[in-house]
């Protein structure tokens, strides 16, 4: 993390209230955490610059969509509506697990925290993250289309795509090496 992402970063989480600070003696296993009572991101300061990145992206995530929030409940209509088929019903069940068990709230702050460093244009970032987390790349793709749509309607969107481009590439000959 540079400190112009590092200072760009805090500095959403200073617009939301929240104070930020940098420990050294979290253990290795975790990353970092939101106090909802002190209202502050603590950071694990031993990880590497990138996982302190998306650490402050994620947790400032779960404090715009989490914090005294209800648990939301987004399902597909077809997931909800009444069916009269005993196959249907079945199938709309398994979807509804399916749902619920992919798409949590640490799912959707990863989601979030991904789309805020693409926004941010934090390249070396997102190539180091993709290298360290290969199952989160899925989520960083996804991220990617809500960034670029969300351009694309602005009429920026070639921008956006040679950024993911460029991207990719590092990406893949990273992955190569």
């Amino acid at each position: 993390m540079t400190p112009a992402l590092q200072r760009e970063l805090e500095g959403y989480a200073r617009h939301f209230g929240l104070g930020v600070g940098y420990n050294f003696t979290l253990p290795d296993k975790v990353p970092g955490f939101f106090d909802s009572r002190s209202l502050y991101i603590i950071i694990n300061a031993r990880k590497p610059r990138c996982d302190q990145a998306l650490t402050l992206a994620h947790e400032l995530g779960h404090y715009l969509f989490h914090h005294e929030r209800k648990p939301r409940n987004y399902m597909p209509w077809y997931v909800e509506r009444p069916w009269k088929s005993r196959l249907v019903i079945v199938w709309a069940g398994l979807m509804k697990r399916l749902i619920r068990r992919t798409f949590t709230q640490e799912w959707e702050a990863d989601l979030w925290a991904f789309i805020l460093l693409f926004h941010t244009g934090a390249l070396s970032v997102l190539v180091e993250l993709w290298k360290l987390y290969p199952d989160k790349r899925l989520v960083m793709v996804l991220a990617y289309g809500a960034v670029a749509h969300g351009i694309a309607q602005r009429g920026a969107g070639h921008f956006l795509l040679l950024r993911l481009s460029a991207f990719l590439s590092q990406a893949k000959s990273l992955a190569d090496s």
